[in-house]
């Protein structure tokens, strides 16, 4: 049975209230409860949970509700300049400057099938689609919520069951982009998950995303930011992040604008802690080379960090349901008019301590 993680978000005065779901074929389907859970669940009685769905799961359900004034709180908001269009043929055909020193890599994809040739494990067969829009290097994998749609999305899995590896350490460098009509949820925009949730060798589980919350008031965005979060209720970084017992990061290095119909380079890198209490955890991202966010004293798992997923699996919320100006009732909604699309163009995942892909 899938489980689903689903928290109702809306934007309020100077508050963003960002959603993060993640989606298991491996994890028994948990009912919300009205306060925080001892185990890995997170919930919360502060935030209205979606009455379309009330469920939680053991990899964490996370109402994050993120005080994210614009700009960021921790960081100066850099005047809004569109990054240049970065298409074309590239070397490698990515370049992944910040890749550890050391590390293996243990998958690489340009996506020419949406399941990575055949090395990830697509939870929703068929959801995922091969297009190539402009700038691309042959195809991309495309994950579409398209206009008038409120079920739709994707969510494909690195590794597949039978080559899982218990990785301290993971690496991620894709190239990405969201379509040119890309608005949004009023909610957050998740992106990927770096994880150690079906796969955790014993150890603690442990869920964390990448997402790409918008500016400024929807649907007008003049830009959005890359931020870090975890959603594992067994997990406390309110030391060093916002919000609750930490579940947001924020920018801490730069702060660099995205836009629309704009290809960057995206790359991250998720060290586990040695316990869930150590804060000795390392998390950066960086966006075209500029590291953005760097952390290392958190608590993320217990030492294992050893799954990636493309996670854009929008289960029927009310804040994925059509709204304003199609649906004026339902206040929360997204636009309908235009389709939701994030674009991937080439995926490298190493760790240092890993086996190469196939070995």
């Amino acid at each position: 049975m899938k489980s689903r993680v689903l928290v109702s978000v809306v934007v309020m005065t100077g508050i963003i209230v960002l959603s993060y779901s993640a989606c298991s074929p491996f994890h028994s389907l948990d009912s919300v409860n009205n306060s925080l859970s001892t185990s890995t669940d997170l919930n919360s009685s502060n935030v209205p949970i979606d009455q379309n769905n009330q469920n939680g799961n053991q990899n964490g359900n996370s109402p994050m509700v993120t005080p994210m004034p614009l700009p960021s709180p921790q960081t100066q908001n850099p005047t809004p300049t569109p990054m240049p269009n970065t298409g074309g043929n590239t070397s490698t055909p990515i370049a992944c400057p910040n890749m550890p020193s050391g590390a293996t890599v243990v998958m690489e994809t340009p996506f020419n099938t949406t399941d990575g040739e055949g090395q990830l494990w697509e939870v929703y067969p068929g959801a995922g689609k091969i297009m190539q829009p402009t700038g691309v290097n042959g195809n991309a994998n495309a994950s579409v919520l398209s206009a008038g749609q409120g079920v739709g999305g994707q969510q494909t899995i690195w590794p597949k069951i039978g080559k899982e590896q218990p990785l301290s350490n993971l690496y991620v460098c894709m190239r990405w982009k969201m379509n040119k009509d890309f608005i949004g949820l009023r909610t957050n925009n998740k992106l990927i998950f770096i994880a150690a949730q079906d796969f955790p060798f014993g150890q603690a589980e442990s869920n964390g995303v990448l997402s790409v919350p918008a500016r400024d008031g929807y649907p007008l965005h003049a830009s959005y930011q890359m931020v870090f979060g975890h959603n594992s209720g067994n997990l406390n970084n309110a030391h060093a992040c916002t919000y609750g017992i930490g579940e947001v990061c924020y920018p801490n290095a730069k702060d660099t604008p995205i836009y629309p119909d704009t290809w960057y380079i995206i790359e991250a890198y998720v060290a586990s802690s040695t316990c869930i209490t150590c804060r000795n955890a390392t998390v950066k991202w960086w966006v075209n080379g500029e590291l953005n966010g760097n952390y290392t004293n958190l608590n993320y798992g217990s030492g294992i960090v050893n799954e990636f997923q493309i996670n854009h699996t929008w289960d029927g919320g009310s804040d994925k349901q059509c709204g304003p100006p199609t649906n004026p009732s339902n206040v929360n909604g997204r636009d309908c008019r235009k389709d939701q699309i994030h674009y991937f163009d080439h995926v490298i995942l190493a760790s240092v301590g890993g086996k190469a892909s196939g070995k």
